[in-house]
């Protein structure tokens, strides 16, 4: 049994999305994401962070999959190769290069306040995602709701009847 492991980044791309693993918040639409890909031969797992949540252990197997993938280079010269990172905005690319590379380097060091900030107000921006069309309401025939209208009140009656000892036998 052969198990894959990977990561990317990402923007998330659904208005109410993936929960994040580490704060247990939804991941808006447009914000930042991380998402920690483990595969084997039956199934594929997905654990999403908001990038300002991504967990110790997580970061700690980013770092072996990179020296993995990448032996002979320095790793804090390989995290821009993942998955992702190029279809971002140029302008997200610095700072995310920098958390990176902290990421790497310190993995159970905290942000600062100033990259968790910056991580809150990073969205993408993209077009809105298209709401979702509500189905048609079915409709009831009438015929049925009369039907068992007068069957439950007659149940109701003969209910209360034997509550107030009226029942006669025959």
């Amino acid at each position: 049994m052969t198990k894959t492991n990977s990561d990317k980044i990402l923007y998330a791309k659904k208005g109410k999305g993936a929960g994040c693993r580490g704060c247990k918040e939804k991941i808006t639409f447009g914000q930042l994401r991380w998402d920690s890909i483990s595969t084997d031969e039956d199934r594929k797992f997905v654990a999403s962070y908001h990038l300002k949540c991504v967990s110790e252990t997580t970061k700690t197997n980013f770092v072996r999959s990179l020296q993995e993938k990448f032996p002979e280079d320095d790793v804090t010269n390989s995290f821009t190769m993942m998955d992702g990172f190029e279809s971002m905005k140029e302008e997200h690319q610095d700072h995310v290069e920098k958390i990176l590379e902290q990421y790497v380097t310190q993995p159970n060091v905290e942000l600062s306040a100033e990259d968790v900030e910056w991580i809150d107000s990073v969205l993408e921006e993209p077009e809105e995602p298209k709401p979702k069309k509500k189905p048609a309401a079915k409709k009831r025939s009438t015929a049925k709701k009369k039907s068992s209208t007068k069957k439950q009140s007659s149940e109701k009656a003969s209910t209360s009847k034997v509550k107030e000892g009226r029942v006669s036998k025959k």
